[in-house]
């Protein structure tokens, strides 16, 4: 699992790298540090065929992208570009493990590489058989 959420970090690097600063030379930057407010699941354990729904909400962000790994390689996609607040209904056939990252200026809570920096936050749904 670890070698899948490298593999989709490095894609973040690719996409968060052609990302531009949105921070105005009359605004200080630490006012505007970008957050992950939540990221939950609702519910978090599931029925198999049952469904949860996922809701975010981030600010001062760039892009936020969630990843999706069930661990067979059968999500598709495994990457979303999603808004930077929403909900999404999901169906998953079997516990997944859903990871929202959200780049912004000045979020060193995740070092991705040694020049791109996001923030992130993981949860899993579990599908009880």
């Amino acid at each position: 699992m670890r070698v899948k959420f490298l593999i989709l970090g490095l894609i973040c690097i690719f996409i968060f790298a052609y990302c531009k600063s949105p921070v105005s030379p009359d605004i200080p930057e630490e006012i505007l540090l970008p957050a992950i407010e939540y990221f939950t699941a609702s519910p978090s354990q599931i029925s198999y065929g049952g469904s949860s729904t996922l809701s975010w909400s981030t600010v001062n962000t760039w892009k936020v992208l969630l990843f999706c790994d069930d661990g067979a390689h059968r999500l598709s996609p495994g990457v979303v570009v999603v808004e930077k607040t929403g909900t999404m209904e999901i169906c998953p056939e079997r516990t997944t493990v859903y990871r929202l990252v959200a780049s912004g200026a000045g979020s060193p809570i995740l070092q991705i590489s040694p020049w791109l920096s996001a923030l992130s936050e993981t949860i899993i749904v579990e599908v009880i058989p």
